[in-house]
């Protein structure tokens, strides 16, 4: 990728917001709310964005974590890529993006049939996006509050979590009986939770 119009670009897709960030620190950022070219610097940016930033002024494409922007009061992730010239980085590209896609994803309705629910967690066992329609708690912030599940599967839950691994199980909440199946996305630790109703539509593991 080399400079360019990118301010242009940006209002030409479906990203909230675009910045690009020079080796200096000093850029320029465009949303798509306002329509407006602004400068800014490394301080404006949440860390979250900084930290890809950096890693794109190294050479590397990256992406964030989940984070609420200021600018545009909402949960946002980023891209970012080095931009080249004469085969040498100048300066990082990153683009914002809303968690929609995210939400979307995760519509109970979209998921077996209607019968399964999918929920975005991180390795920390925190829910990032919650599916619209669930038989998780809203109140529940993490996988490991409260008693839907069993102190042996949270130790299971956590167990694979931290070596990034997949897990499986059942769980019973307010009378449903429930299967779930847990897989690591291979980005930011994230990973997609997935439940449905035993006598449901069978999960992966039943397949097989």
């Amino acid at each position: 990728m080399t400079p360019g119009n990118w301010d242009k670009a940006n209002a030409a897709n479906d990203f909230v917001s675009m910045v690009y960030m020079r080796k200096d620190g000093t850029g320029l950022m465009h949303t798509t709310e306002s329509g407006e070219v602004e400068a800014i610097t490394m301080d404006d940016l949440h860390p979250y964005a900084v930290e890809v930033m950096e890693s794109a002024l190294q050479g590397k494409n990256t992406i964030s974590k989940i984070f609420r922007s200021q600018a545009l009061d909402e949960k946002i992730f980023v891209y970012a890529v080095p931009v080249f010239e004469n085969g040498e980085v100048v300066g990082a590209l990153a683009a914002g993006d809303t968690i929609n896609i995210f939400t979307d994803a995760t519509d109970g309705k979209t998921v077996m049939g209607g019968a399964g629910y999918l929920h975005l967690i991180a390795d920390n066992g925190m829910f990032l996006v919650r599916s619209e329609n669930t038989l998780v708690d809203e109140e529940m912030k993490n996988l490991y509050e409260g008693d839907v599940f069993s102190e042996q599967t949270k130790e299971e839950m956590r167990a694979a979590l931290e070596k990034g691994e997949s897990v499986c199980g059942e769980y019973t909440y307010e009378g449903n009986r429930m299967h779930f199946y847990m897989v690591p996305l291979d980005v930011n630790g994230w990973y997609l939770f997935c439940a449905n109703k035993v006598g449901g539509l069978p999960l992966p593991w039943e397949m097989l």
